[in-house]
């Protein structure tokens, strides 16, 4: 397979637009909209007073964490969920409040299960209600992130189970639930003036990496926002940015793959750690980028130049497979160095040496 000229891709990071009907393309003008923002961002900031949001899937070590931060810095109020509500889950969040928070700011932090429906219903309402049994916040949510993921690696098409079926409901059914039901609800209420940005969590990963369940799938699933979007009538209540997230080191999602991250970046591909990818994507919560959206959707190209290198999967497991077999050679060197030493200087200590021969150094 011919592999891709550089003048023939669009750079790392970058935006889209579809013409009515057509494909997407690579849009240079409003690529440098998007660039112009991220300027202003790195030098007077971006201001968030004022605005509210929704992230979820914030934990530890994520995206969404420094999204979240993020956020906080620019004043923002914001809704984190976690599906692990407890006493240390509070703790790491009053810190990022702590060391984020700017003035006009606040942190409101809820459990929530993404796969479960009745969590997706209960969280809409205790957004957008602030009257009756269950008083909520009363809010108009101006951005939304849903970005809560699960992990199924090691499973395959002939292996499906449980856990692929509920991380399907995760990544894909309940993000359209949540979507659906923050629609009905704006609907229903006669808030047609101010449309919710939401930024979807989309991928490069379309099976390409195998064994990692219905991931691609669903990935590919979010994708039909994008026509949901006109088919469905949301334009007065929801716009739509979808960010192509490239390989972005330490997340959950990734952690089997960190170790190959210089060679792949050899190759001419960009990674991202969590903030810099979390930069990218709060780049499109710029007011230049909101007003484009509610025109159409924006699909925007994180993806780090992934698609310049021909057989990605293929290449990814070869650099894992030769880095692990240099793993087990210097383990060997190492094991063999250690049991020369002991050799050389304890000739003729039968009994240490027997421990050696049968303890941990020996080869098992």
């Amino acid at each position: 397979m011919r592999q891709p000229a550089a003048q023939d891709m669009p750079p790392f990071i970058h935006l889209k637009k579809q013409p009515v009907g057509g494909a997407w393309l690579h849009c240079a003008e409003l690529s440098a909209t998007y660039y112009e923002g991220l300027s202003e961002i790195c030098g007077s900031g971006l201001s968030f007073a004022g605005k509210t949001a929704l992230v979820t899937g914030c934990g530890r070590g994520s995206i969404g964490a420094d999204i979240v931060c993020g956020l906080l810095s620019g004043g923002a109020k914001v809704v984190a969920t976690t599906s692990s509500f407890s006493r240390k889950t509070t703790l790491f969040f009053e810190d990022m409040y702590r060391t984020h928070g700017a003035r006009g700011s606040e942190l409101i932090v809820v459990p929530f299960n993404q796969g479960s429906t009745g969590d997706v219903k209960q969280l809409v309402y205790y957004i957008y209600h602030d009257s009756g049994a269950a008083k909520g916040l009363g809010w108009d949510l101006d951005y939304v992130f849903p970005f809560a993921a699960v992990s199924d690696i090691g499973s395959f098409a002939t292996n499906l189970g449980s856990r692929s079926e509920f991380a399907q409901r995760v990544l894909l059914t309940n993000v359209m639930r949540l979507l659906g039901g923050i629609k009905d609800t704006k609907e229903r209420l006669g808030y047609i003036t101010r449309p919710s940005l939401v930024i979807l969590p989309l991928s490069p990963n379309h099976g390409t990496f195998g064994g990692d369940g219905l991931y691609g799938e669903c990935k590919l699933g979010l994708e039909t926002a994008f026509n949901r979007w006109e088919s469905e009538s949301w334009q007065d209540y929801l716009s739509i940015a979808g960010a192509v997230i490239g390989w972005t080191r330490g997340t959950g999602l990734m952690s089997g793959n960190n170790m190959v991250a210089g060679d792949i970046e050899e190759l001419g591909v960009r990674t991202f750690s969590t903030r810099e990818m979390a930069f990218s994507i709060l780049g499109l919560a710029h007011p230049r980028i909101c007003r484009a959206a509610c025109y159409q959707p924006i699909w925007a190209g994180l993806d780090g130049g992934m698609k310049r290198v021909a057989n990605f999967g293929v290449v990814v497991s070869n650099a894992r497979a030769a880095l692990q077999d240099k793993a087990g050679l210097q383990q060997a060197m190492a094991r063999e160095a250690a049991l020369d030493y002991l050799a050389i200087n304890l000739r003729g200590h039968s009994k240490t040496d027997a421990r050696v021969d049968n303890g941990p150094l020996a080869k098992h």
